[in-house]
């Protein structure tokens, strides 16, 4: 024990860099489970993977702050990190994982858990090689070969010390026992040991060290991991071959001391001139082997040397246990089964108690057994306090004697083991856990006293309920069996409180009148009974430790039935009404004000209520009337005031909204521009008078939704010394919508305004406009002769006015436009265009005027020009300008004419609705409607809509362009076979079913309605139906009786001529009409 002075004496050296506490937290006790982390006795708390215990699960580790921090030992092989400890569920097969994470690629293998690496199999050694080659090596370097080991007679211990053989040197060996390889590539670091016994001898092979059983406990305690994580096996033979399926006798194996002490040991009972082989290596051969001394030590028998002493201090505790891991276990037999069994031996001291041993809380089913072994400690000069027993021989029946074994008892089919077993002082006990299972198992044995005072001599201890079982008559209280509790009164018991209607709350579970009381006979109601009480109870006044005296709800001098004593006791006792917050008969109050026990006190007043008052009646009316009066007048004028800040409040909203409405109507006016008396100032230079933040109307990347207003805001800044007048020409034109907040306004001289331009695309269009602002002085002449003076290039030289000095923006502007419409054989749709550049006269009247105006004009104004440039978002409804028509018309009916066109260089159909028809106006609610429904329409077999074009004089409808033409056109200049036929109908028929599928009736299908796509039958599609919809906005839109007859009468039904009503057979009629005409 002289390192453990040792480790003492350096911890108290060093103790002053403890972490220092408060006395508060010291004496502070951390509560398990209340959520807060105490870092002095919980390593986590209501943390994920924190136990109920406050320590972390198995797989977490903690973290020092409070968190447990899971374990995975794929490490960034994990893709997404593992969901449980070392639990992966896709591993990263690039470093050599299966996609399952279950193993190593071919070609790789596990160096370390959850580590996979290369590796050659050419180079593996197997128990064979390994000692020829490691023979052969030691020779060379002249040292001792350390790896065969002769147990011989006269040893009692050898210590093989192998030297460090260099990484390089090291390889591989095959190990087909270990638990501690991969099945499929049981490759790892290791040293393979011959041995020969020349006698029969029972030998321990440590590695390492070797550890006291003292030296494991305290590690374990601790929790102090120590030594190579090693493990070591036993076989019968030493195989040459590399082959995996040939199949070795595992004798046996072991994977570290215990849980804390990680170096390995093993026990083999070894027959005489017999010869085995020991293979000490890494665990998947996560390192290297070093240099070790290897002790093999002759001994007694195992249950002497490893044994573990389970201490009584801990046993009387309650609640002991320990853990076993199968991995940790040793193989071993006995006076009770000479059959060798994996499994732990404890020691257990002699003491005069009955012990329950349970395995029954382990986490599996797994299968245990209990022998009890005991013996004289004197028959080996012993006693129950040495340490060293190691001269027992547990397989010695001449002294030592099996006194018990248990295979169950936990419950009907488990497996575990559990045990009930009277001990005695005269001997010491040996326990042997074993655990018959291969793979692996977590067993918990508990250890406890059962059984207190040999169950009081009225019972006996039953072994397999682990309990007291008592005597007729008798009854089991705290682990005792007695009388008290039979029910009846019996001798020597002053009370009972089983017998039937017996209550008495001084009365003790052992049948005895707590101290200071005595059996005493009152009279209660009327009826004399006998019950605990105090020697003075009866006597009809309140003595010492008495609750009450004869009075209400009183039972020999203590309160019963939900009665409550007084705070000074009374005769009577408080009523278990008292203090239901109600006002009960007899009651003053009831838990309010004043009240105390349901009692007003001295100078205060009951009222009726749960509370008392300090005032009388009268002064609580007195009170009562002026407070109301007082709140009455408060109201009133909080009233008043109130309505009066909401009528101010009020008027100023209805003048706000009637502002509002006015400026609305306002601003949505539109000035037109007149260029008349003006000086065109380009912004492009810069000026000394005013300036824009910007010349160009941009909204950035955005391309304007139509109908949708965007809004962008410009600058305008007076950098002269009198006043700027402005005004921004809004306009509502065809294509798009421009208007300005404020439109109109004025700017004080080094002031600026900010310009809110909103903006409205009617179409799909792209614009570069011009937006005029006119810019008006005070004193406009002389800032003319100062331009003249100091700023001549502002002010073209031939001119004052505006008409030439900004043609060459204006015929820059018209050349852009007129350059996309100057090709051969197109014509647009419609020349005219407003802007709002112009000064809305024609040209013919400003020639006119400037023919009558030949002197100089006086110049009362400036205009300026922002740069409108905007393209707006792709929609149906399409820009007039970019429509560019081929003529002769490619076809033409009742309600329009068909053209071939351009629009944006792609190829279209146009059809342009007539006018004289249907007044435009009546017409065009019923186009827009038809239109959207042909926008919502998208069938193969209905021709694609591309657009429509709305003008005030011009309805169009864009579609995309079949170049074979019309079916009738097609049926009379081309010849058609069977087959093209049938796919004509096939088409038809399918686009017809679209529209009736959604409710649309097509009115007048005939062969002109149906454009061919295809002139190939073995084409996807080939024929497309068209003009649905056109006649029904014409019929719908007009009163004239003709112009609803219109149709084509050899496709009409029968009911269209008698103005019955419409319905889908209609259009099957015309459709078996188009059949008939082409087939």
């Amino acid at each position: 024990m002289k390192w453990v002075f040792i480790l003492i004496l350096i911890i108290f050296c060093f103790g002053n860099n403890s972490q220092e506490v408060t006395q508060e937290e010291f004496e502070n006790e951390g509560e398990c489970g209340d959520g807060i982390w105490d870092w002095f006795s919980e390593e986590c708390d209501g943390t994920s993977g924190c136990g109920k215990d406050c320590l972390c699960k198995k797989g977490y580790t903690a973290n020092g702050n409070g968190t447990c921090v899971m374990s995975c030992m794929f490490g960034d092989g994990c893709i997404g990190g593992c969901i449980e400890p070392d639990v992966c569920d896709e591993c990263n097969t690039t470093k050599g994982y299966t996609e399952d994470c279950q193993g190593c690629q071919d070609g790789y293998m596990w160096f370390g858990e959850g580590i996979c690496k290369p590796y050659t199999s050419y180079t593996m050694h197997t128990c064979f090689s390994f000692l020829n080659f490691t023979r052969y090596q030691t020779a060379g370097l002249g040292i001792a070969f350390p790896f065969d080991i002769l147990v011989g007679k006269e040893q009692k211990e050898i210590i093989a010390k192998i030297p460090y053989i260099p990484v390089q040197y090291q390889s591989l060996s095959i190990s087909r026992c270990s638990r501690f390889v991969d099945m499929m590539k049981p490759y790892t670091y290791g040293y393979w040991f011959n041995i020969t016994f020349e006698k029969a001898s029972k030998v321990m092979i440590e590695v390492e060290n070797i550890y006291s059983a003292e030296t494991i406990d305290y590690y374990d305690m601790t929790q102090q991991k120590i030594g190579s994580d090693m493990a070591i096996l036993i076989q019968n033979e030493c195989p040459s071959t590399t082959d995996l399926s040939y199949r070795v006798k595992c004798i046996m194996r072991n994977g570290g001391t215990s849980k804390y002490v990680r170096v390995p040991r093993i026990y083999y009972e070894g027959t005489a001139n017999s010869n085995i082989f020991a293979f000490v290596h890494s665990k998947y051969a996560s390192k290297p082997m070093g240099g070790y001394n290897i002790y093999f030590k002759e001994i007694k028998h195992i249950c002497s040397y490893t044994t573990s002493t389970i201490g009584w201090q801990n046993i009387i505790k309650g609640n002991y246990y320990v853990d076993l891991d199968l991995d940790n276990a040793i193989q071993s037999n006995s006076v009770c089964n000479k059959n060798k069994v994996k499994g732990f031996w404890y020691r257990i001291p002699g003491a005069d108690h009955t012990i329950v041993i349970s395995s029954c809380n382990s986490t599996g089913d797994y299968d245990v057994s209990f022998n009890l072994i005991r013996y004289k400690p004197s028959d080996y000069g012993y006693t129950s306090y040495d340490e060293d027993i190691s001269n027992v021989d547990c397989s010695d029946s001449s002294h030592t004697e099996c006194v018990l074994t248990r295979t169950d008892g936990c419950s009907k089919d488990s497996k575990l083991a559990k045990m009930t077993i009277t001990i005695s002082h005269e001997y010491d006990y040996l326990l042997f856990v074993g655990i018959t299972e291969e793979y692996e198992a977590n067993v918990r044995v508990s250890f406890d006293i059962t059984c207190p005072q040999e169950c009081g001599s009225n019972g006996k201890c039953s072994p397999y309920s682990g309990r007291c079982e008592c005597y007729n008559g008798y009854t089991l209280i705290d682990e005792t069996c007695t009388k008290c509790g039979n029910s009846k009164l019996d001798n020597n018991e002053e009370c009972d409180l089983s017998v039937e209607g017996y209550q008495d709350s001084l009365c003790t579970n052992a049948c005895n009148c707590k101290y200071g009381t005595q059996p005493m006979t009152v009279k209660v109601n009327g009826t004399s009974s006998t019950k605990c009480a105090v020697p003075t109870c009866g006597n009809g006044k309140i003595d010492v430790y008495e609750e009450c005296d004869g009075g209400y709800g009183c039972d020999h001098c203590v309160c019963v039935n939900m009665t409550k004593k007084y705070s000074k006791a009374r005769l009577d006792c408080l009523p278990s009404s008292c203090g239901n917050k109600k006002l009960d008969e007899g009651e003053e109050c009831d838990g309010g004000d004043g009240c105390i026990e349901c009692e007003c006190q001295p100078g205060w007043y009951s009222q009726g209520k749960t509370h008392c008052s300090s005032q009388s009646l009268l002064g609580r009316q007195l009170k009562y009337w002026g407070t109301l009066v007082i709140v009455y007048w408060i109201f009133f004028f909080i009233l008043l005031l109130i309505l009066i800040l909401l009528y101010i409040k009020l008027t100023k909203k209805i003048k706000q909204e009637i502002d509002d409405e006015k400026l609305v109507i306002f601003e949505n006016t539109i000035i037109p521009f007149d260029k008349t008396n003006s000086q065109f100032i380009d912004l492009k230079q810069q000026n000394p008078y005013f300036s824009f933040s910007t010349t160009d109307i941009d909204f950035g990347d955005k391309r304007p939704e139509i109908d949708e207003p965007i809004e962008t805001t410009i600058s305008l800044t007076n950098n002269w010394k009198e006043n700027l007048h402005f005004t921004f020409h809004s306009g509502d034109y065809p294509k798009y919508e421009i208007m300005c907040k404020p439109f109109t306004g004025t700017v004080h001289p080094s002031e600026s305004i900010e310009l809110t331009i909103s903006f409205i695309a009617r179409c799909t269009t792209v614009l570069n406009e011009k937006v005029p602002i006119t810019i008006r002085y005070g004193q406009l002449q002389n800032i003319i002769k100062e331009i003249k003076r100091e700023n001549p290039d502002l002010i073209p030289q031939n001119s004052q006015s505006s008409q030439n000095s900004e043609s060459d923006n204006k015929s820059r502007s018209s050349s852009t436009n007129g350059s996309s419409s100057q090709k051969n054989s197109h014509t647009s749709l419609n020349t005219q265009k407003n802007t709002p550049s112009g000064s809305g006269k024609s040209g013919s009247s400003n020639n006119s005027d400037s023919k009558k105006k030949k002197g100089k004009s006086k110049v009362s104004k400036f205009h300026v020009y922002l740069n409108l440039q905007v393209e707006s978002a792709l929609s149906t409804k399409l820009d007039y300008e970019e429509i560019h028509l081929q003529h002769p018309p490619i076809g033409g009916g009742t309600f329009g004419i068909v053209y071939r066109a351009e629009w944006r260089k792609v190829d279209v159909a146009v059809k342009v609705m007539k006018s004289d028809l249907v007044d435009m106006m009546d017409l065009l609610p019923n186009f827009m409607q038809e239109a959207e429904m042909m926008e919502r329409i998208r069938c193969p077999y209905i021709v694609n809509f591309i657009g429509s074009v709305v003008t005030y004089d011009t309805l169009c409808l864009v579609t995309e362009f079949c170049p074979l033409g019309s079916l009738r056109k097609f049926m009379k200049t081309n010849p058609m076979s069977d087959l093209l036929k049938v796919r004509f109908c096939q088409d038809i028929a399918r686009g017809m079913e679209y529209l009736h599928e959604n409710d649309i009736l097509h009115r007048d299908l005939k062969t002109d309605n149906v454009l061919v796509y295809s002139k190939n039958p073995s084409d996807p599609i080939t024929a497309k139906v068209t003009d649905f919809g056109t006649s029904r906005s014409f019929i719908e839109s007009s009163s004239k009786i003709a112009l609803q007859n219109i149709g084509t009468p050899v496709y009409m039904a029968p009911e269209i001529s008698r103005k019955d009503q419409m319905t889908l057979k209609s259009d099957v009629y015309s459709f078996a009409i188009c059949m008939l005409e082409f087939g």
